[in-house]
């Protein structure tokens, strides 16, 4: 675009309007000044000189005195810087003492930077009297005109205008006297006015362009501002335009560019001046945009085993690159596996209880077979023996000292009751049992008792007591009855044993004793009695 423009600006300033070059200009007769393009301009204006006053003749006699000279003409620019006509010399003086005539005054200047009397044009010399006189008689010489100067700063004054100048005409010579025999002179006529005026080029257009920053991200903006000298003309920015003289605005390009300006003015221009805004591109990383400079975390994978971790990189955007090369934006650690054994999932970190068997013989609880398996990440710890996810017990009754027990068929134990001596817990059995009825048995040999019922004699003469003989225990009570009526209580019959009532014919003896256990004891033991032979 640069490039382009500049061919085009060559075309367009070889004929954009007139341009004056650096130069002057003197005017010795009225006019009108054509403003040129200019840097600084000056304008030195000279009024017209006086002319010099007639010579005079040694002659007593008004008649023969010379006159005076015309004052000069005043010259102007524009109006109002004016240089003023210079006076007219006075005639050669003849009356009292022939002499020179006085001289014409300077003239004077105004609107002038600097206004000086008698710095312009020449006046005439005076005009010579009779010259064989000694000394000769001259009219008085004509003043100068007055000189204005003054400078103009560029665009005071508006190129192409036109600008009045008058020029004075010098004063005429005053005519010499009359009579005269030796070719007596007028005074001579003042120099004419003029006005000279000269200026410099206009200085070349300029114009500077700054950019606040003068390098951003890619997204983001930055304050253009420009300002121009002596562009009178146009002044053009590379992607904006034309714009005015100064100004600013916001730019926002999503690359790298050019804001060079260039100006024209009267002057012409000084060409291009650099301005770029450096725009640093961004980068794309999963769909997010990271400015340049900014930095994102790269994974190298989406996922990762439980008890691994995420593996990741610091990845930073330069200039539209992304260092590093993990393409992933999160990443996960895969939770851990639950575990999945006879038919019950066991979560991660959690234990159930497995038994070895899924039934239990009476009497034996569970927690014998069991044992707590922990999952970790989908293996159970323990033994593949212990398979089953639920064990039963058959309901059942134990002993825990002398304490009955039940055991239902969720192994759940209650106390059913607490027996005391003589009865006893018995493993099975829902209530207290008892031992059953004992015989103690005492002394040895042929006197050994049995704890029985026993009869001693069994055989017994008739009218002859016998003894009985019993000693029992876990029984409640026992009573020994006999058929004869004899009948003695006692669980025991001592050491000593109960003499029966004399034995008159057989005679049975029973022992009746309930036991603790809830069954009946009963035992009979017949005495016969001997018989008696007679002779005959």
């Amino acid at each position: 675009m640069r490039s382009l423009f500049k061919v085009l600006f060559a075309a367009i300033a070889l004929f954009p309007f007139v341009v004056f070059a650096a130069g002057s200009q003197t005017f010795y007769s009225s006019g009108t000044f054509t403003v040129p393009a200019y840097g600084s301009l000056t304008v030195t204006v000279n009024g017209a000189g006086g002319g010099g006053g007639g010579g005079s003749i040694p002659t007593v006699g008004s008649g023969l005195r010379g006159a005076s000279g015309g004052g000069g003409g005043n010259s102007t620019f524009n109006g109002s810087v004016i240089g003023y006509g210079g006076g007219g010399g006075a005639p050669g003086v003849t009356s009292p003492s022939p002499g020179t005539g006085a001289a014409g005054g300077s003239g004077s200047a105004s609107g002038g930077d600097s206004n000086t009397a008698g710095a312009g044009a020449a006046g005439g010399a005076g005009g010579l009297g009779a010259d064989w006189t000694d000394p000769p008689i001259y009219g008085g010489p004509g003043g100068a005109g007055g000189q204005a100067s003054k400078a103009y700063a560029g665009g005071a004054l508006t190129p192409g205008s036109g600008i009045t100048v008058v020029v004075g005409s010098g004063g005429a010579g005053g005519a010499s006297g009359s009579g005269g025999f030796y070719g007596d002179a007028p005074g001579q006529s003042g120099s004419n006015g003029s006005v000279s005026i000269s200026w410099t080029d206009p200085p070349p257009a300029s114009c500077s362009v700054t950019l606040s920053p003068s390098s951003v991200n890619q997204g983001s903006g930055s304050t253009l501002s420009w300002s121009s000298s002596n562009a009178d003309s146009w002044l053009y920015i590379n992607n904006v335009g034309y714009v005015g003289a100064s100004g600013s605005t916001w730019v926002a390009p999503s690359t790298t560019t050019d804001y060079s300006c260039i100006a024209q003015g009267a002057g012409g221009t000084d060409g291009w001046h650099g301005a770029t805004l450096t725009v640093h591109p961004s980068c794309t990383f999963n769909g997010t945009t990271i400015t340049h400079g900014s930095s994102v975390t790269g994974y190298q994978s989406a996922t990762v085993p439980y008890g691994s971790t995420c593996t990741s990189q610091t990845r930073t955007c330069s200039d539209g690159t992304l260092s590093g090369s993990y393409t992933y934006a999160s990443c996960s650690v895969n939770p851990p596996a639950n575990c999945t054994y006879a038919g019950v999932t066991v979560n991660n970190g959690s234990s159930a209880t497995f038994y070895s068997q899924q039934t239990n013989p009476s009497g034996q609880l569970c927690s014998a077979v069991s044992q707590s398996r922990t999952c970790t990440n989908g293996t159970l710890s323990g033994s593949n023996t212990y398979q089953y996810a639920s064990c039963s017990c058959t309901p059942s009754y134990s002993c825990s000292t002398n304490t009955i027990q039940y055991t239902n068929s969720s192994c759940s134990v209650s106390n059913v009751t607490t027996c005391t001596s003589p009865s006893f817990c018995s493993a099975g059995s829902s209530s207290c049992l008892y031992p059953p009825p004992t015989f103690n048995q005492s002394g040895s040999g042929t006197s050994a008792l049995t704890g029985h019922l026993q009869a001693v004699p069994l055989l017994v003469p008739q009218n002859t007591p016998t003894k009985l003989y019993w000693n029992v225990s876990n029984v409640s009570s026992c009573s020994v009855t006999g058929s004869n009526g004899d009948h003695w209580s006692g669980t025991s019959s001592g050491s000593g044993g109960v003499t029966s009532s004399p034995i008159i014919q057989q005679t049975s003896f029973t022992l009746s004793c309930p036991a603790l256990d809830g069954t009946a004891l009963t035992e009979s033991q017949t005495v016969g009695v001997v018989p008696v032979f007679q002779e005959r």
